[in-house]
Protein backbone atom coordinates (compact mmCIF):
# COMPACT_ATOMS: atom_id res chain seq x y z
CA UNK A 1 0.00 0.00 0.00
CA UNK A 2 1.35 3.57 -0.67
CA UNK A 3 1.15 6.43 1.60
CA UNK A 4 -0.18 9.67 0.64
CA UNK A 5 2.77 11.22 0.58
CA UNK A 6 4.25 9.09 -2.12
CA UNK A 7 1.27 9.25 -4.02
CA UNK A 8 1.68 13.03 -3.55
CA UNK A 9 5.26 12.34 -4.80
CA UNK A 10 4.21 10.69 -7.86
CA UNK A 11 1.55 13.08 -8.81
CA UNK A 12 4.20 16.02 -8.63
CA UNK A 13 6.83 14.34 -10.72
CA UNK A 14 3.84 13.13 -13.39
CA UNK A 15 2.63 17.13 -13.51
CA UNK A 16 6.45 17.88 -14.05
CA UNK A 17 7.79 15.27 -16.09
CA UNK A 18 4.00 16.25 -18.50
CA UNK A 19 4.92 20.02 -18.50
CA UNK A 20 8.42 19.17 -19.76
CA UNK A 21 6.89 17.63 -22.90
CA UNK A 22 4.91 21.32 -23.66
CA UNK A 23 6.35 23.17 -25.92
CA UNK A 24 7.13 26.56 -25.11
CA UNK A 25 4.65 29.34 -26.17
CA UNK A 26 5.90 30.82 -29.26
CA UNK A 27 7.68 34.59 -29.25
CA UNK A 28 6.39 37.39 -30.63
CA UNK A 29 8.28 37.32 -33.88
CA UNK A 30 7.14 33.87 -34.50
CA UNK A 31 3.67 34.57 -34.03
CA UNK A 32 3.84 37.93 -36.48
CA UNK A 33 5.50 35.30 -38.80
CA UNK A 34 2.48 32.96 -39.01
CA UNK A 35 0.21 35.44 -38.81
CA UNK A 36 2.15 37.05 -42.06
CA UNK A 37 1.96 33.68 -43.60
CA UNK A 38 -2.09 33.74 -43.03
CA UNK A 39 -2.20 37.13 -44.77
CA UNK A 40 0.23 35.77 -47.67
CA UNK A 41 -2.51 32.71 -48.03
CA UNK A 42 -5.34 34.71 -48.58
CA UNK A 43 -6.68 34.26 -52.02
CA UNK A 44 -8.34 38.02 -52.25
CA UNK A 45 -6.26 40.33 -49.43
CA UNK A 46 -8.80 43.39 -50.37
CA UNK A 47 -11.88 41.24 -49.70
CA UNK A 48 -11.73 42.52 -45.75
CA UNK A 49 -10.73 45.21 -43.82
CA UNK A 50 -10.29 45.36 -39.78
CA UNK A 51 -9.80 48.40 -37.63
CA UNK A 52 -10.14 48.57 -33.69
CA UNK A 53 -11.55 51.26 -32.37
CA UNK A 54 -9.86 53.31 -30.81
CA UNK A 55 -6.33 52.60 -32.20
CA UNK A 56 -4.50 53.30 -28.44
CA UNK A 57 -6.09 52.23 -25.36
CA UNK A 58 -5.91 51.87 -21.80
CA UNK A 59 -5.50 48.44 -19.90
CA UNK A 60 -8.99 47.97 -18.35
CA UNK A 61 -10.99 49.85 -20.95
CA UNK A 62 -13.15 48.32 -23.87
CA UNK A 63 -12.48 47.43 -27.39
CA UNK A 64 -14.50 47.73 -30.23
CA UNK A 65 -13.56 46.14 -33.64
CA UNK A 66 -15.10 47.69 -36.98
CA UNK A 67 -14.66 44.61 -39.62
CA UNK A 68 -15.74 44.99 -43.26
CA UNK A 69 -16.05 42.15 -45.47
CA UNK A 70 -16.36 43.22 -49.05
CA UNK A 71 -18.12 39.80 -49.67
CA UNK A 72 -20.48 36.79 -47.66
CA UNK A 73 -18.17 34.61 -45.78
CA UNK A 74 -17.88 33.08 -42.48
CA UNK A 75 -15.76 35.41 -39.84
CA UNK A 76 -12.71 34.15 -37.44
CA UNK A 77 -10.98 36.86 -35.87
CA UNK A 78 -7.59 35.98 -33.97
CA UNK A 79 -5.74 38.31 -31.48
CA UNK A 80 -2.36 38.47 -30.80
CA UNK A 81 -1.22 39.65 -27.41
CA UNK A 82 0.21 42.49 -26.07
CA UNK A 83 1.92 40.35 -24.35
CA UNK A 84 4.05 38.69 -27.48
CA UNK A 85 3.19 34.82 -26.58
CA UNK A 86 -0.51 34.62 -26.54
CA UNK A 87 -3.21 33.90 -29.43
CA UNK A 88 -6.85 33.55 -28.95
CA UNK A 89 -9.98 33.23 -31.11
CA UNK A 90 -12.04 35.98 -30.07
CA UNK A 91 -14.95 35.05 -32.64
CA UNK A 92 -16.83 33.26 -32.99
CA UNK A 93 -16.89 32.04 -29.25
CA UNK A 94 -19.27 30.22 -26.75
CA UNK A 95 -21.56 33.66 -26.79
CA UNK A 96 -21.50 34.70 -29.92
CA UNK A 97 -21.64 31.95 -32.98
CA UNK A 98 -23.12 33.77 -35.64
CA UNK A 99 -20.52 33.75 -37.85
CA UNK A 100 -21.59 34.19 -41.39
CA UNK A 101 -21.22 37.72 -42.45
CA UNK A 102 -22.33 39.57 -45.73
CA UNK A 103 -22.63 43.15 -44.65
CA UNK A 104 -20.09 45.75 -42.19
CA UNK A 105 -20.05 44.79 -38.77
CA UNK A 106 -19.08 46.23 -34.90
CA UNK A 107 -17.57 43.27 -32.70
CA UNK A 108 -18.63 42.42 -29.51
CA UNK A 109 -21.86 42.74 -30.23
CA UNK A 110 -24.36 43.64 -27.12
CA UNK A 111 -23.97 40.35 -25.29
CA UNK A 112 -20.08 40.38 -25.02
CA UNK A 113 -17.34 42.84 -24.33
CA UNK A 114 -13.55 42.72 -25.35
CA UNK A 115 -11.52 44.12 -23.18
CA UNK A 116 -7.72 45.41 -22.67
CA UNK A 117 -6.31 43.46 -20.13
CA UNK A 118 -2.58 44.61 -20.31
CA UNK A 119 0.98 43.98 -20.44
CA UNK A 120 1.35 47.42 -22.08
CA UNK A 121 2.60 47.29 -25.91
CA UNK A 122 1.45 46.38 -29.15
CA UNK A 123 -1.46 43.84 -29.95
CA UNK A 124 -2.79 42.63 -33.43
CA UNK A 125 -5.97 41.72 -34.80
CA UNK A 126 -6.37 39.32 -37.78
CA UNK A 127 -9.66 38.69 -39.36
CA UNK A 128 -9.93 35.89 -41.63
CA UNK A 129 -13.36 35.53 -44.05
CA UNK A 130 -13.54 32.03 -45.00
CA UNK A 131 -15.71 30.95 -47.56
CA UNK A 132 -16.58 27.79 -45.66
CA UNK A 133 -17.38 27.29 -42.19
CA UNK A 134 -14.34 26.00 -40.34
CA UNK A 135 -14.18 23.13 -37.44
CA UNK A 136 -14.26 24.91 -34.51
CA UNK A 137 -12.55 22.32 -32.70
CA UNK A 138 -9.53 22.54 -35.26
CA UNK A 139 -9.54 25.96 -34.71
CA UNK A 140 -9.38 25.92 -31.20
CA UNK A 141 -6.21 23.17 -31.34
CA UNK A 142 -4.16 25.09 -33.85
CA UNK A 143 -4.91 28.35 -31.54
CA UNK A 144 -3.45 26.42 -28.54
CA UNK A 145 -0.69 25.58 -30.75
CA UNK A 146 0.08 29.39 -31.64
CA UNK A 147 -1.39 28.76 -35.53
CA UNK A 148 -4.31 29.67 -37.31
CA UNK A 149 -5.56 26.72 -39.71
CA UNK A 150 -8.16 27.62 -42.16
CA UNK A 151 -9.56 25.45 -44.88
CA UNK A 152 -10.33 26.86 -48.49
CA UNK A 153 -10.05 29.86 -49.72
CA UNK A 154 -10.24 32.85 -47.69
CA UNK A 155 -9.63 36.57 -47.08
CA UNK A 156 -7.38 38.20 -44.54
CA UNK A 157 -6.31 41.74 -43.33
CA UNK A 158 -4.50 42.48 -39.94
CA UNK A 159 -4.75 45.43 -37.37
CA UNK A 160 -2.56 46.39 -34.34
CA UNK A 161 -3.77 48.12 -31.27
CA UNK A 162 -1.59 50.02 -29.00
CA UNK A 163 -2.17 49.66 -25.07
CA UNK A 164 -1.02 51.89 -22.61
CA UNK A 165 -0.94 51.59 -18.69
Amino acid sequence: MQTPFRLLGCAVLGAALLAGCAAPPPSMPELLGRMDAVLRGASNASAISIQPLPAEIRTGDAIALEIVPRTAGYLYVYQVGTDGRTLSLLFPNAIDGANHVAAPLRLPRANWRIVARGPQGVGYFVAVLAEQPQDLNRQAAAVRDGQVAIDGRYAAAMAQLRELP
